[in-house]
């Protein structure tokens, strides 16, 4: 997949949270590695209103780096390879009841779905 440019870069973190899951789908097929966050001790998950535990993801560097950089933790983008999501990621989550956030921005938590779920929709 190609890097983002800036006009790219705008125009997809201004679109609406399902349209970013669309958007998130479609990249990560192509490119086959999605983008998650990562501190010194371990990969971020974030509390929502209903104290669901989420863990976020994106289609790209470049926006996991954004939120990244909003956060006032020390985090890093980490790339994991979308077979390795499939076949190691997505049964752990579903057995430690985590969700997922995709593609969410600083002030929008993204589209929360099931691991079971955004496989479905990723092999779709």
């Amino acid at each position: 997949m190609t890097d983002v440019n800036d006009q790219q870069f705008a125009a997809v973190m201004a679109l609406p949270a399902p349209d970013r899951y669309c958007y998130f789908l479609q990249s990560v097929g192509a490119s086959e590695e999605l983008w998650t966050l990562r501190s010194e001790e371990d990969f971020v998950v974030f509390t929502d209103d209903e104290n669901r535990d989420l863990m976020p993801v994106w289609p790209d560097r470049r926006f996991a780096d954004a939120c990244s950089q909003a956060s006032s933790d020390e985090t890093r983008a980490f790339k994991i390879d979308l077979d390795r999501w499939l076949a190691a990621w997505t049964p752990s989550m579903e057995t430690e009841g985590r969700l997922i956030a995709v593609f969410p921005l600083p002030n929008d938590q993204g589209e929360v779905v099931s691991p079971a779920k955004l496989a479905e929709d990723l092999t779709a």
